[in-house]
């Protein structure tokens, strides 16, 4: 057991009972979220056991908050029985050869009714061919990997898979959890590796008919972030935005530009270049070249410059805000490992009667969101597509990312807006009254900013103690930089995103599609809808902190420390960019890319047959290196991918083809289409609008994945109204500039 947990006063799933049949990486992860939030857990391994302890030097470590149930593993009886007193089932998981899934999750719902299974695949059930459930095959035919170049596929390195499927998963669950309680059976759960992968694309994988430059906009391939190497060698990751930014870089860096005005905060224009889209950074690097990394952060945060330092993975774990957010944890083997993302703080009220569900789990559920960006208003979009009513409440000039089309509709469809002065005290007094009303509130202000306005949890729950409050904090609520200011490409540069991303011997690599901004939304919606499930049972309230530090470090989970101060695990992709060994890799091949997944001796061995290769690659696969990849490649170089398909598949040797349309694939795959993850709505400049939604399915409920982006302020009479207010006093608070 691990000796402490990030729940601080209470655990929104105590009294549940979870039995872990999964396996995987994402099956491992879920498990133990589900234990820290106070679920008890069985643990029932395969009865040949588990392959997976041997490919992730954190599983077994994962495992550690759960109970295993020897007896159940040889004896179905005793296992249908420990089923029947379970809430929750989780089956599937990742494949590996020789491994079978041991039950059908629609068969163990019929047969138990109350259960709730999460069944976790490669590929949606409806899905024509479904491939195997690996992050490399499943990145390559979704079309992942050309998501940041266009002439080469690229690998992301964090497991983006099996990272969607578990963010997914938590929310899938929680909404079953909730109409359960109110009313509904159990149902079964689906969340696939491919809604896993394309779950982080959602603000760049949308079309339009006619799409303008304003759809567009947003950061292209091969776009160069500031990253500048240091004096020795060292990197910094500087982000500019601010009022004066782009000014006060010029002249910390010493750049003599009097064409650069004051207040330039240094945004990126439609008409910028890639390479000049964040920036000069040519320029940039040839003046930080001459700095210390060390002294350039201090004058770049004394001048409020959004920087942070490009660590590898665990180089963070020891930063003072890290370890005062308590998301690592220690085992009783002195192992140190990534804990709960997520802070807990109950709120004591008395139970009461919530009406039955509708199809819809949160339907009747009020929500107020004050976030912008992207995190905040990316966890009210899930609880939206549940059927929540969701007020976006926005300042007269707008969210600063309306500007971003296709970013601002993925985190804002499917809400109400209302635009308020939030400096005045008129607005304040609407933002009260709001949040009056509201079952949920939330906001992603830095530290000080929700209490300065009352709509933290120390100003709502006094009032209302069963409201849910949640904040997707930059650094954290509290703590030495909880007053910084965070933007997701310095939390990937500061948590070892970049640096696993540039590959061995690289340059560090930003993914332009900010991760741990969509994870803390996803998180976030989660956790939200979990404690409104803790709410129907006991009527508590809660304040929920996801800060994106958090995040970060959580998208590094496959780390551990040992008690001799060692790391293991959570590498650096391999010098291509395309792989970690040289068996699970993308190859180049005469006509286009392939993704290789041999895992096992056994396949690693008639991967080298097919290859001719079986001399080259006599070492165990374990000793495959830099040498094996090469002669590998040499060979797949001169075939064709048709070859290479239909001799692999021979061999029973897994693979996919690298599919470079991703976008157009996501959006037309009948699956996704089928589960209602696809939405359409139409625009009057547009025409019709596609874009991504929840991605999983449930059986019995269901969501809708609502597309509508509101105008600024589009509902503000509709919403005032609704608080009460008369025409006139609409109409003056107009005049006053009070609303827009």
């Amino acid at each position: 057991m691990l000796e402490s947990s990030p729940v601080e006063d209470g655990a929104l799933l105590r009294g549940l009972t979870v039995v872990d049949l999964a396996v995987g990486m994402a099956g491992a992860l879920i498990a133990k979220f589900l234990a820290e939030l106070g679920a008890n857990v069985y643990r029932v391994a395969p009865a040949g056991g588990d392959p997976f302890v041997g490919l992730y030097p954190a599983y077994a470590t994962w495992r550690h908050l759960e109970t295993a149930d020897e007896a159940a593993v040889h004896s179905d009886a005793r296992l249908e029985q420990l089923i029947g007193r379970a809430d929750i089932c989780l089956v599937g998981g990742e494949d590996f050869p020789g491994l079978t899934q041991r039950v059908n999750a629609r068969d163990l719902a019929a047969r138990h009714r109350q259960l709730i299974v999460l069944n976790l695949t490669g590929y949606p059930d409806s899905a024509p061919q479904p491939g195997r459930a690996v992050d490399i095959l499943v990145q390559a035919r979704s079309g992942l990997v050309f998501e940041l170049r266009d002439e080469k596929p690229l690998l992301l390195s964090y497991q983006p898979t099996s990272y969607g499927v578990l963010l997914q998963s938590l929310t899938g669950l929680g909404a079953a959890l909730l109409a359960r309680e109110r009313s509904s059976p159990g149902q079964v759960v689906s969340v696939s590796m491919l809604e896993g992968a394309v779950c982080w694309v959602q603000a760049i994988w949308a079309a339009a008919d006619k799409p303008t430059s304003k759809f567009l906009f947003g950061p292209p391939k091969l776009a160069k972030p500031i990253i500048l190497k240091c004096r020795g060698g060292d990197f910094v990751h500087i982000v500019l935005g601010a009022v004066g930014a782009k000014y006060k870089l010029y002249k910390i860096l010493g750049i003599d530009d009097p064409s650069i005005a004051t207040a330039d905060p240094g945004l990126p224009r439609p008409s910028d270049p890639p390479e000049k889209f964040f920036g000069d950074i040519e320029l940039f690097q040839r003046y930080g070249a001459e700095r210390d990394r060390g002294e350039l952060l201090l004058k770049l945060w004394e001048a409020g410059i959004v920087a942070e330092p490009v660590l590898a993975p665990g180089e963070c774990w020891d930063e003072p805000q890290v370890k005062h957010n308590g998301v690592l944890s220690r085992t009783g083997a002195g192992v140190t490992c990534v804990g709960n993302p997520i802070t807990v703080k109950l709120s004591s009220a008395p139970r009461k009667e919530f009406p039955a569900t509708s199809p819809l789990p949160l339907q009747g559920i009020r929500a107020v969101d004050f976030g912008a960006f992207v995190a905040g208003p990316m966890a009210s979009v899930g609880l939206s597509d549940l059927g929540a009513d969701v007020v976006k409440v926005e300042p007269l000039e707008g969210d600063p990312m309306r500007g971003v089309y296709r970013h601002f509709a993925a985190t804002n469809r499917g809400k109400r807006s209302i635009a308020i002065d939030m400096k005045s005290v008129e607005g304040v007094a609407i933002a009260h009254e709001l949040c009056a009303r509201a079952d949920v509130v939330c906001s992603n202000f830095r530290a000080g900013a929700a209490a300065r306005l009352g709509i933290d949890a120390a100003s709502l729950h006094p009032k209302n103690p069963a409201t849910v409050v949640l904040n997707n904090a930059g650094y954290g609520v509290d703590g030495p930089k909880a007053r910084n200011p965070a933007f997701d490409p310095a939390m990937q540069a500061l948590t070892g995103q970049e640096f696993r991303a540039g590959g061995v011997g690289n340059e560090p690599v930003f993914d332009r599609y900010t991760p741990i901004d969509f994870a803390g939304g996803m998180l976030g919606a989660a956790s939200v809808v979990l404690a409104l499930y803790r709410r129907t049972r006991s009527g508590e309230g809660a304040e929920l902190t996801v800060p994106l530090l958090n995040l970060g470090v959580f998208l590094q989970s496959e780390l551990i420390r040992s008690a001799a101060d060692v790391f293991s695990g959570a590498q650096p992709l391999d010098t291509d960019q395309t792989g970690f060994h040289p068996a699970e890799k993308i190859y180049q091949a005469s006509d286009g890319w392939i993704a290789i997944c041999a895992r096992g001796e056994e396949r690693a061995a008639a991967f080298g047959r097919v290859l001719g290769l079986a001399g080259a690659l006599d070492k165990p696969r374990e000793q495959w290196s830099d040498a094996e990849s090469a002669s590998i490649a040499k060979v797949v170089r001169t075939r064709s991918l048709e070859d290479l398909a239909r001799k692999l598949q021979q061999a029973d040797v897994w693979f996919e083809i690298c599919r470079i349309d991703g976008v157009s694939l996501a959006l037309s795959d009948a699956a996704l289409n089928a589960r209602g993850s696809v939405y359409e709505v139409p625009h009057p400049d547009l025409g019709k609008v596609r874009g991504l939604g929840p991605l999983y399915g449930l059986s019995k409920s269901r969501h809708a994945a609502r597309g509508e982006t509101p105008a600024k302020g589009q509902h503000t009479r509709e919403v005032l109204a609704s608080l009460g207010y008369g025409t006139a006093e609409i109409d003056a608070l107009y005049e006053r500039k009070i609303v827009a």
